[in-house]
């Protein structure tokens, strides 16, 4: 769809003593203007033909008025808005300025929450700030869901037009600005943790490892905990008013916040005590949000969507597998008394979720604990999950093998195949949609699997799916396979 010029005003979201939070105009003009011919998270930066290119569509001479429109703060990136192939680098633009009727701030912050993966932040046509592999030393994986945070005091002024543009790298899939873009205005010097924490919204995949990485436990203001817990408050009030059949019940198996689940039971059952599927989310063990796909409220089954504690200031890659654990532990334990069936449970979940889920149903050792085994789940549901080492854990553990770089080790669910395993199913993008290698690593041990005598492994490939987008449809087939073993 052609656009045409056009500016607005940022929203004001927030005014107080403390702070100003202006939401950016979310539709911005767009052009893909270099194209990977496939991903390659190995690449470190675009070649220089691509960076010419970004420097020219970021100038102020370079008109925009037949681009396409981009509307941010989706939660997805420009594939899911025409763009066929999403790596390679892409152009954002729009104009702003400050309404003149604010109160005066004597420091500025432009932020964005969620930028997949390399972001070059221009004003009018002059370079402002980078986050790239190169200027962090961060790898893809670590890089897509960190928020970039830069001063602005100074260059954003009141009802002056400035022309803002952001270059967007994207290796993998997904790509470009999938939250929104905010400006904080302050009367102090703020840290990058207190900028970002003081959005009302923002990062749907989690933002706590800004404060391990970058900025570290000094610079946490105690608004983590409170921006992880509304992630799920307006979730919940949603359930409820789409699936008037269901009752939904936040039970808690720790002592932390986030160590909850989120128990969707229908109102009406037809046989008594039903099936329940138990799921782990994803985001990379940082982030924190419900994404169970929505064919799983089928009016039959009990759904127990599982928070964990997500990596960050506190806690590593083992404390999210404990709680997937205990979890599910303690459901075990008393689903019953919530009209649930605990002989007939399934677990799964989606990229670090099915990690989580393949981990807890293949490794014997995990339930056993707590005084459960693995044998008593009916079935295993892997999407787009890390069947080698997760990348989060080998960063937490310092690994010297990080990234993509595959590990197989007693925290790969691979490691653990046995005919003895509950029947499972892998479900994938293709090869070369999805996350580079996660489809021959989940194919490899459903093949293995076999090898092993097992009965019941499969590996299911929706062709031409990226990493979101198999999440994001696997629903039909996640109901195929739990509907076939109840029968």
């Amino acid at each position: 769809m052609a656009g045409s010029r056009f500016s607005a005003n940022p929203a004001v979201i927030v005014s107080n003593d403390e702070l100003t939070i202006l939401r950016l105009p979310s539709q911005w003009h767009f052009q893909m203007i270099w194209a990977l011919a496939k991903p390659n998270v190995a690449l470190l930066e675009p070649p220089d033909e691509a960076r010419q290119a970004m420097e020219n569509a970021v100038s102020p001479q370079c008109a925009d008025a037949e681009w396409d429109l981009y509307t941010d703060g989706q939660g997805s990136g420009w594939e899911k808005q025409g763009v066929v192939n999403p790596c390679g680098l892409g152009v954002l633009r729009q104009r702003i300025s400050l309404p003149g009727d604010l109160v005066p701030r004597q420091r500025w912050y432009l932020v964005l929450p969620g930028v997949d993966e390399d972001c070059w932040i221009y004003l009018d046509g002059k370079p402002l700030a980078e986050q790239s592999r190169k200027s962090t030393g961060m790898t893809a994986e670590e890089m897509w869901n960190h928020p970039l945070v830069c001063e602005v005091t100074g260059e954003i002024v009141k009802d002056t037009e400035v022309l803002l543009a952001l270059g967007i790298f994207n290796r993998a899939g997904m790509g470009g600005l999938y939250t929104g873009a905010y400006l904080v205005g302050a009367d102090r010097e703020l840290t990058a943790g207190e900028v970002v924490t003081a959005l009302p919204e923002g990062n749907p995949y989690g933002y706590s490892m800004i404060f391990k990485r970058k900025y570290g436990p000094a610079d946490r203001t105690g608004k983590l905990q409170d921006a992880i817990q509304d992630s799920w408050t307006p979730y919940r009030q949603g359930v409820l008013e789409k699936r008037p059949g269901y009752a939904v019940t936040v039970l808690e198996y720790g002592d932390h916040p986030q160590q909850q689940i989120y128990l969707s039971m229908p109102k009406s059952h037809p046989s008594g005590a039903c099936p329940v599927i138990v799921w782990y989310h994803g985001g990379g063990l940082v982030g924190d949000g419900s994404d169970a796909p929505r064919q799983l409220w089928d009016g039959n089954l009990a759904v127990a969507e599982v928070r964990y504690r997500t990596v960050g200031v506190e806690f590593t890659a083992l404390d999210c597998l404990e709680d997937a654990t205990a979890a599910l532990a303690w459901l075990l334990d008393h689903i019953a008394e919530y009209g649930g069936d605990p002989r007939r449970v399934f677990i799964g979940g989606i990229s670090a979720g099915g990690w989580l889920s393949g981990m807890v149903g293949m490794n014997p050792n995990l339930l056993a604990k707590h005084g459960h085994s693995n044998q008593e789940l009916l079935g295993l549901v892997l999407v787009t999950g890390q069947m080698t080492t997760h990348f989060q854990l080998k960063v937490d553990l310092r690994y010297t093998r990080r990234g993509t770089t595959p590990v197989i080790d007693e925290y790969a669910p691979i490691y653990w195949i046995s005919k003895d395993v509950p029947p499972v199913v892998c479900i994938t993008g293709s090869e070369g949609y999805d996350w580079p290698g996660r489809p021959a690593e989940n194919a490899y041990m459903v093949q293995m699997l076999k090898v092993f005598g097992h009965p019941d492994a499969t590996h299911i490939v929706l062709d031409g799916f990226t990493h979101a987008a198999t999440g994001e449809n696997c629903g039909y087939s996640v109901m195929q396979f739990i509907n076939r073993l109840l029968k």
